[in-house]
């Protein structure tokens, strides 16, 4: 049952969401929010629907805004037609996207959408993503998919950085028993972070698909880009297709197009295969026509290739046209620009290659190149062609590389024309070579081209080189008309030309534009792609960047000019569209300095040849500053092996620093079995090896050797071989001769001269004081130790004499550099810092590029030569890797700032003692205890106590505030910390902390001004502040230099303070005086006289009080006033009942009285009408102050102000004024608000609801009773109900009233001392208009209301006439009759009378009534 149920709910909701039609037909919408018969809330019901019931039309799915989260499938469907189509595309009204989205789980179910053997389906201007980490495929395509487009969409994928079709963008392959068929457009799409963009695998040349349309479409991938199969005719125009990665990937491939080829405007970057065309169909076919056409193609192996069969059994391609194209091949291996193999054009129908720039710029210099390259092919003209090799192996290495195959079963290969090319090849190998088999006349004919090399033979014929042009056509008989020479290409990526051999040198061959639309000359074009006019000065070719440093490098080149004038070159950081700096010279080598170590600058240069006439800037190239200085650098050496013996093939190693890569080991690396060469590296970077292949790298073996001795790294020869990219290993690069620190924990006693020399680093500002080593004593007086820690050995010291050029100056030692793991550590000395002048040492951290104070010692810290050198501890975080520190002495004025140094470690951090003790908040009673940890996490602490001097300790446990102490007394306090169970460190030294005479918040600083007449601070002097008999403060302990210093002391308020002298030496020099914040000098003394311990300067009373007033006012208007007058007594002037007088200086009964006290103080009063107890007020409990039966408050503003209270009440002077408004006509007529009566005024903020009146006494005159000011004027209205709009009419007010400034009037009474009733009126009235409302009246009743025009007036009393008539609301009459004595209903119709409300007044002899019915139709 329960199945059953959960199978009806979910047809149940499937209903819901689909509209109930027939065929479908016309334009429906998909919208989650939507609703109707023509929307469907999903893409599930939109394709079920589709499913179910076939179109009989064009049927158009609008897709609104938002995200669909499903899994799309489109299945075939009935009905379907090139003319009744299926469209789902976001709705044109959208202004956010439409997005469908899902995450597959398996290979089975991975999809976002999928056209499962459906046809005539379009899917357009959707945003299509997955969310799937393992399965992200986008669009999946299966069976016999018929007249499928795609158009302006957006596919983004989650391929990140793999390769598998698991992350394809647009993904169709055939199934066993179908196929692809019809014509297919891919148009307007962008396909991003996908593996395979766009992937269509037909089946067949015969069955499959007609045409594919793939125009407009952005792509960036992982792996294939364009691949397109088994499609007769493949159109590809005006695409941009770019490979993501680095390394071998980035395909595109126009495979088995039987009918043709039309591939123009596409922009190809970063890919190894611009376009790669095979199609070998059955024998007896048409030829296929191939056209690529102004293409820009960047590519690591082939720029273009187009390939057949050369076989009978199959048709070759017919005609090929390649033209306009630009093709530039980097990469780190072998390329081609352009290989045609098995083109068999007929003579008659000839294939042309023509203005064409192709660039191979392969960083290998063993691999093969091939500009052009025809293989196998018969009727080609080769036509106004630039070729530039750059690179390659010596020997396959060519610019131009003509070959064919000897098989007797293939096509007869001839009739090949080349003419007007360059071919140049600077990388040492050939610009044209011809096979054995390459017959020449027969299999090709060639002249007017222009042939430039590097190389000793720039050609080859028949497996013989050629040193010359002259030799190549004697050899060939061919290129009569041909030059040799360089054509000066602009750059090695640019191929337009700058020199004059390819000028006018060519022959016409109806070539009558250049690849830039140039016109070309009908009788002697220019031969190349370019059509130009040669240049005067022309630009520079080899430029490379020579000497470089970590701050700067050497600009060099090649000029190509007979005679210059002046070299200009030009930098900035690469990428950059900033501003170039230039610089100018006369040689082709200009420096550049003041960069960025380790940074990528572009960098260009220019010749001036003559005034006016300056050659263009050279294309940009790179060069990376190097990452150290050559000081910071030392040598390693490689030793490299080859297995096979012949060299590493191409083979290099990468070192990398830092993210840069610094050299390469191995391209020279070309023969024999073994070879050595040395890399230079940076101090202290760590270092990783990697691998870029050439070939055969099973054979492979090298060593890397520290410039000590030491193997760091090593690899051995065997398969299988490291790929490209292969990590071999990293190391810390180390150029010192001290071994590393690589384990803790280390120690150095000091006593090995040798050690410091050869492990230490020793520095000291310029003239400032340096570390030297002792046994004994520092070699001045006054300060240093007498012995090294312990008694033996040695000791370092900061020699600070030599005269004031060292003053403030510091000395550095530099602990050995350190590579441990270890993060927590603690870095422990003996030290050593006795001396009167005795400076500061830093502990210092490096973290690449600054010294960081870890911590410090200041100052004297033993009193005599021969004490006990103390211990230090200082923590030192640590990320990992080089570790370097340094102790850093600093000294001050004088000689006696010899700091010592000994027995140095560092070990990794356990439980030690806390130190830095501190104590704040110190009270009376209380202080709290805070320290510096040493230890990363202890689990708790303990802390001690006892009166100073005491033996026995009082434990305050795990408690930083101890309390419960005595005022102005002396406590010893220690701490101890527990790192872990059993894992306790010892106690830290005692701090000694005195309890205050009074409490902080009672204290406030007094400043002290002191002087010193000879200029060289207090020499020991200091003053000390008596309390209460106990020292509260101290000052001049630091004046320690100068002529001057300022300090402030805290002093307990409202107490006596008295200024003594702690005596050092000449006491005669000091000066001081002590003022308050207000600048008040309260204790002065002047240099001169010579003074004894304990001199009192002089005694003042410290008061930290803030001056303010307070003002009371009593209103006195309802009290008879005492002939004695009214006063005020409190606790600010002795609570006398008679002495402070209140005045009224204005009449208005209010007395007023200003109090001078301090802000803060607490104050009580009480008013008095008189001048004697017993007529003072007696205080309401709700403003009593502090429980007492005074008045109070306390002072918070330095001019306070209490608000004005009436005598003997919290508050000013109130009366009670009662409100009464007669509302008897309302009520007889029902129309008093269901909200009740309210009167609003000024007294109440004008608020229509807040005041309600009551009928209490059934009258129909509604009351209510306020308290408001005595002696105020009230404004006020009455309301039936509780807004403005129930409001009475103020316009009937100006008789009673004033203007209410809104063109109507409000109520208005002045009001006394006395409670007042107001005298009652009628609503809206000035007056009372109190009429009793007859009881006959009273009970009628009139229903329904509203009505749509009968109702009826019914009554309980019967006797008397009624006079019924009906007026409307601007008081015409419009019908009257008469309801006779003893009828209890009188039926009325008004259906003839407009919707309205209409009045039905009511006369008789007891009185009168007015009711309402309201008509609504």
């Amino acid at each position: 049952m329960k199945n059953r149920t959960l199978r009806w709910l979910s047809t149940a909701l499937m209903l819901v969401a689909l509209p109930a039609f027939g065929q479908l037909s016309g334009t429906y919408t998909i919208d989650a929010s939507g609703s109707g018969t023509s929307n469907y809330t999903t893409f599930a019901a939109a394709t079920t629907a589709l499913s179910t019931s076939g179109v009989s039309g064009p049927v158009i799915f609008n897709v609104a805004s938002g995200t669909y989260t499903e899994q799309v499938t489109i299945p075939a469907y009935t009905g379907t037609s090139t003319t009744n189509t299926v469209t789902f595309q976001a709705n044109p009204s959208n202004t956010t996207a439409a997005t469908v989205t899902y995450s597959p789980a398996s290979s089975s179910t991975n999809w976002t959408i999928r056209l499962d053997g459906t046809s005539n389906v379009t899917i357009k201007g959707l945003v299509i993503t997955t969310g799937g980490t393992t399965y992200g495929r986008l669009i999946d395509q299966y069976g016999a998919n018929t007249n499928i487009s795609l158009i302006d969409n957006t596919l983004t994928g989650a391929a990140g950085t793999s390769t598998s079709s698991y992350f394809a963008g647009i993904y169709y392959t055939y199934s066993a028993t179908t196929e692809a068929k019809g014509n297919w457009t891919i148009t307007g799409n962008t396909i991003s972070n996908v593996s395979y963009a766009t992937y269509i695998y037909g089946k067949s040349y015969t069955t499959s698909m007609d045409t594919i349309v793939f125009d407009d479409n952005t792509i960036s991938m992982t792996y294939y880009g364009i691949y397109l199969r088994y499609a007769k005719y493949q159109h590809v125009h005006d695409n941009t297709v770019t490979y993501t990665l680095t390394g071998t990937g980035g395909y595109n491939y126009l495979y088995y197009a039987s009918v043709g080829l039309d591939v123009q405007n596409n922009d190809i970057n970063n890919c190894r295969y611009g376009f790669y065309c095979y199609a070998a169909p059955p024998s007896g076919g048409t030829p296929a026509n191939y056209l690529f056409k102004n293409n820009d193609l960047e590519a690591t192996y082939y720029g273009i290739y187009v390939s057949g069969s050369g076989s009978s059994s199959y048709t070759q391609p017919g005609h090929v046209l390649i033209q306009n194209n630009n093709i530039v091949c980097g990469g780190t291996s072998s390329s081609y620009g352009i290989r045609l193999s098995y083109v068999n054009s007929t003579s008659s129908n000839r294939s042309l290659v023509e203005n064409n720039m192709i660039a191979l710029n392969s960083t290998s210099t063993t691999s093969s190149q091939y500009g052009i390259y025809p293989y196998h092919i018969g009727n080609v003209d080769f036509f106004h062609n630039s070729v530039s090799v750059s690179n390659g192996s010596a020997t396959s290495g060519r610019a131009l590389y003509m070959n064919k195959s000897t098989s007797t079963s293939y096509f007869t290969a001839a009739g090949n024309v080349f003419k007007n090319n360059i071919f140049t090849n600077s990388g040492g190998g050939y610009a044209a070579e011809a096979s054995s088999s390459a017959v020449a006349g027969t299999y090709f004919t060639a002249d007017y081209n222009v042939y430039n090399a590097t190389g000793t033979n720039p050609f080859k014929y028949n497996n013989s080189a050629a040193t010359t042009l002259a030799a190549w056509q004697t050899a060939t008989s061919q290129d009569a008309n041909s030059a040799y020479g360089d054509p000066l290409f602009n750059s090695a990526t640019d191929l337009h030309v700058q020199g004059t051999v390819a000028n006018n040198t060519g022959t016409s061959v109806g070539t009558l534009t250049d690849i830039d639309g140039d016109t070309r000359s009908t009788t002697t074009p220019d031969i190349g792609a370019d059509e130009y006019a040669p240049l005067t000065c022309f630009g520079v070719s080899g430029l490379t960047a020579a000497n470089i440093s970590d701050v700067g490098f050497d600009a060099t080149w090649t000029s190509n000019n007979t005679t210059t004038i002046g070299t200009q070159a030009r930098y900035r950081l690469s990428g950059s569209t900033s501003a170039w700096t230039t610089a100018s010279g006369t040689t082709n080598s200009i420096s550049f300095s003041g960069l960025s170590a380790a940074t990528a600058y572009d960098y260009a240069v220019r010749e001036i040849c003559a005034i006016g006439d300056t050659c263009v800037w050279s294309v940009s190239s790179t060069v990376t500053t190097a990452l150290c200085a050559a000081t910071s650098q030392c040598q390693y050496m490689v030793y490299m092996t080859d297995s096979y013996g012949d060299g590493w093939n191409g083979n290099e190693l990468v070192f990398t620093q830092s993210g840069v890569a610094v050299g390469t080991v191995g391209a020279g690396f070309t023969t024999g079995s073994a070879a050595t060469d040395s890399i230079s590296l940076c101090d202290l970077e760590s270092t990783t090896v990697t691998l870029d292949a050439g070939s055969y790298t099973s054979e492979i073996g090298f060593v890397v050797v520290g410039p000590y001795g030491d193997t760091l790294l090593t690899h051995a020869a065997g398969s299988p071989g490291p790929t490209n990219g292969y990590n071999f290993g990293s190391f810390l690069a180390y150029c010192s001769s001290c071994p590393l620190v690589t384990s803790l924990p280390w120690f150095d006693s000091l006593d090995s001269t040798s050690v410091l020399n050869a492990c230490w680093n020793f520095s000291s500002d310029a003239n400032g004081p340096y570390w030297a080593t002792s046994t004994a004593g520092t070699g001045s007086s006054g300060t240093g130790p007498l012995a090294p820690s312990g008694g033996t050995g040695q000791y370092i010291f900061l020699e600070t004499s030599g005269g004031s050029g060292g003053y403030y100056m510091s000395g550095y030692a530099n602990l050995p550099l350190m590579n441990v793991s270890d993060t927590s550590l603690v870095l422990s000395f003996d030290y050593h810092m006795y001396g009167a002048t005795m400076g500061t040492l830093f502990v210092e951290q490096y973290d690449g590029s600054t010294w960081n104070i870890v911590d410090s010692i200041s100052g004297q810290q033993h009193g005599i030569q021969s004490a006990a050198w103390s211990i230090n501890n200082s923590l030192i975080s640590h990320g990992g890797g080089i570790l370097e520190l340094r102790l850093r002495g600093k000294k001050l004025i004088g000689y006696t700032s010899d700091m010592a140094v000994d027995n140095v470690s560092l070990d990794v951090l356990s439980c030690m003692d806390p130190n830095g003790l501190s104590a704040s908040n110190i009270t009376t009673s209380s202080f709290d205890v805070a320290w510096s940890s040493i230890n990363a996490s202890p689990l708790s602490y303990e802390v001690r106590y006892r009166a100073s001097g005491g033996s026995a300790y009082t434990s305050n446990g795990a408690s930083a505030s101890v309390s419960g102490l005595t005022a102005a007394s002396s406590y010893d306090v220690s701490v101890r910390e527990i790192c872990a169970v059993g894992d306790t460190s010892g106690w830290s030294a005692d701090l000694v902390v005195s309890t205050t005479v009074c409490d902080p918040t009672d204290q406030c600083g007094y400043i002290v001004y002191m002087t010193d007449s000879y200029g060289d601070g207090w020499n020991g002097n200091s003053l000390n502040f008596v309390q209460s008999g106990t020292v509260v403060g101290t000052t001049g302990v630091n004046f320690a230099t100068g002529s001057a210093l300022t300090d402030t002391v805290m002093l307990c308020s409202q107490d006596s303070a008295s200024v003594l002298l702690n005596l050092g030496s000449w006491s005669s020099e000091i000066g001081l005086d002590v003022t308050n914040l207000n600048g008040d000098t309260l204790v002065s003394h002047t240099a001169g006289a010579t003074l004894t311990n304990a001199y009192n300067f002089g005694t003042f009373y410290a008061d930290c009080r803030t001056p303010a007033t307070y003002t009371v006012s009593v209103n006195m208007a309802k009290e008879s006033i005492h002939p004695s007058g009214v006063r005020i007594a409190g606790n600010f002037q002795g609570w006398n009942p008679a002495s402070t007088a209140m005045a009224d200086p204005d009449g208005d009964g209010i007395y007023e009285y200003t109090i001078n006290t301090f802000l803060g103080e607490h104050l009580e009063y009480k008013f008095i009408n008189g001048a004697a107890w017993g007529s003072d007020e007696s205080v309401p409990n709700d403003c009593r102050y502090n429980g007492s039966w005074n008045r109070g408050d306390s002072v918070a503003n330095l001019a306070d102000t209490a608000a004005v209270v009436c005598f003997a009440a919290c508050t000013d002077c109130q009366i009670n004024v009662t409100f009464s408004v007669n509302m008897a006509w309302e009520v007889a007529n029902g129309i008093v608000s269901g909200d009740s009566v309210h009167v609003a005024g000024s007294f109440q903020g004008w608020d229509p609801a807040v005041t309600v009146m009551l009928d209490t006494n059934a009258n129909g005159i509604y009351e209510v009773t306020a308290t408001m000011p005595i002696n105020s004027k009230i404004y006020y209205k009455y309301i039936n109900g509780k807004t403005w709009n129930d409001a009475e009419a103020s316009g009937d007010l100006s008789a009673c009233g004033e203007d209410d400034g809104f063109g109507g009037n409000n109520r208005v009474d002045s009001l006394g001392v006395t409670d007042t009733v107001l005298g009652v009126v009628c609503f809206t009235k000035c007056y009372d208009c109190s009429v009793g409302l007859p009881e006959p009246m009273a009970g009628i009743t009139l229903y329904p209301n509203p009505t749509v025009g009968e109702f009826t007036l019914e009554r309980s009393e019967l006797a008397g006439d009624v006079e019924v008539t009906v007026v409307d609301m601007q008081g015409q009459l419009l019908r009257a009759t008469e309801w006779a004595a003893g009828k209890a209903e009188l039926d009325m119709d008004l259906s003839d009378m407009a919707s309205g409300v209409y009045m039905i007044r009511l006369n008789a002899d007891e009185g009168a009534r007015t009711m309402r019915v309201a008509i609504q139709r």
